[in-house]
């Protein structure tokens, strides 16, 4: 997850332990870190999510407790019961599905205890929630105001500011044009394709990039994936692979003309598919 600003723990949300969250000892609650000791309503975690996405992402810690001496940095990490973890984790899912519009993407990692060295119990666990910086702004709260991050205070403030606001569209703004012109491309043909009819169908698994996951696909695998014949259900085999700035081609020719438009595959490294399918004829009957 690649858009957020900080991480405290220079690894992937899934890989933390909960020795890693002695690191948060020396890590002050502010622009990127949320501590919260206590389960709040649905509403006011649907602020801390919202606040986040609108500004550069961040974290919240769910059972770890911040320092009253003016350091902000965790002082304890007391957890939760484990039976309430999973009421918790339901909250947080309703606060992003229905406080929030649009949905914020976000993760989050449950850490067990015991766990000595953070003094957390056998019988308690801690919620690690990350929300990265998110690109279909501006995400509104239920009460109609927009939440951003101030500074060291550890409650999101709505945003009044007109330049602020406007800033938070246009960032929106900005990807769903991205995305429209992602959908909007046209393949270049050949001279002898001109009248020919295609389909292009498009698999977008995040359309708007909101994880800012790529793909991790090499080029051998992605081959062997395309030309294979053995995996189950229907599969259309390839014979035809290069690759592009962008990611990978895969076509079947078979016993086509190599220099016309043929089924093909392209991959993106943003993890999008386009699959553009031609017809050889179309027979149109007109109905009375």
């Amino acid at each position: 997850m690649h858009l957020i600003t900080f991480n405290p723990f220079s690894k992937d949300i899934e890989l933390v332990t909960a020795t890693d969250l002695l690191v948060l000892k020396d890590v002050a609650e502010g622009w990127y870190i949320e501590y919260k000791s206590e389960a709040f309503d649905t509403k006011k975690i649907g602020k801390s999510l919202a606040a986040f996405a609108n500004h550069y992402g961040g974290w919240i810690f769910y059972g770890v407790k911040g320092a009253k001496d003016g350091s902000n940095r965790a002082e304890s990490f007391p957890g939760f019961e484990k039976h309430e973890v999973s009421l918790l984790i339901e909250r947080i899912r309703n606060a992003a599905k229905d406080i929030i519009n649009p949905s914020p993407y976000y993760e989050h990692k449950i850490v067990d205890g015991p766990c000595h060295e953070i003094g957390l119990n056998s019988d308690k666990s801690i919620v690690i929630v990350a929300i990265p910086s998110g690109i279909d702004t501006p995400y509104i709260h239920a009460d109609g105001r927009i939440y951003r991050r101030i500074a060291d205070s550890s409650d999101p403030k709505p945003e009044t500011d007109r330049f602020t606001l406007d800033f938070l569209w246009q960032r929106g703004q900005r990807r769903r044009d991205k995305l429209t012109a992602f959908l909007e491309i046209i393949p270049i043909l050949s001279g002898q394709d001109d009248e020919t009819s295609f389909i292009d169908l498009f698999l977008l698994p995040d359309p708007l990039g909101a994880s800012g996951q790529q793909s991790k696909l090499d080029f051998p695998t992605f081959r062997e994936l395309m030309k294979t014949q053995r995996s189950p259900g229907f599969h259309i085999p390839c014979d035809n692979f290069y690759t592009m700035s962008e990611g990978y081609i895969a076509r079947q020719i078979n016993n086509n003309n190599p220099y016309r438009l043929v089924l093909t595959w392209r991959h993106y490294f943003s993890g999008f598919s386009i699959i553009s399918i031609p017809f050889s004829s179309i027979k149109i009957t007109q109905l009375n």
